[in-house]
């Protein structure tokens, strides 16, 4: 009877070289880094505010950005409140409000951003007695100030005679980051 031979246990190869693992790294204990908010111009139209008083509203032809405004005409306010929050970057702000400065009265407003109160009013009798491109104007309300993300501000008015008190916007234009 033939003998079979034994068989032999496979030769061992040697092994494949594999990349380097990294070291593992325990993530954030609040989870992974997301982007916070960017240091970029924020404009707020003030048709999109929360308003109290105030009525949103269309004029054809009137140059609105965003094609609407608020106002109190046609409403049984005298005066009116718009409020927002800020979104931005923590920094240093110019703030700038558009508004409607018709020519048939001086309606008073009153513009708050974080805590610091501005007043003016509507008074500089501009070429049309409606909001129109010839009453539509703009004011800087603060030349600097210091915000942080979740400020609240507040654009408000109370009406004179024909004049209601038409806000377009609230910008904040960047100066200069925390960060920088």
């Amino acid at each position: 009877v033939p003998q079979l031979p034994t068989p032999q246990p496979p030769t061992p190869q040697p092994p494949t070289p594999q990349p380097p693992t990294p070291p593992a790294v325990d993530p954030p204990a609040d989870g992974p880094a997301t982007p916070g908010p960017s240091f970029s111009r924020r404009r707020y139209e003030a048709e999109n505010l929360d308003l109290q008083g105030f009525e949103k509203e269309s004029i054809r032809g009137s140059k609105a950005s965003g094609g609407k405004m608020i106002t109190l005409e046609g409403t049984d306010a005298r005066w009116g409140r718009a409020k927002g929050v800020f979104d931005g970057a923590d920094g240093q702000y110019r703030v700038v409000v558009g508004y409607f400065d018709e020519n048939d009265g001086r309606a008073t407003a009153q513009v708050r951003v974080a805590g610091q109160k501005t007043t003016f009013k509507f008074d500089k009798n501009l070429s049309s007695d409606t909001a129109a491109p010839g009453s539509r104007t703009r004011k800087v309300i603060h030349k600097s100030i210091e915000l942080k993300t979740g400020d609240k501000f507040e654009l408000a008015a109370t009406q004179n005679r024909e004049e209601y008190g038409r806000f377009d916007f609230i910008q904040f234009v960047p100066l200069r980051s925390r960060n920088s």
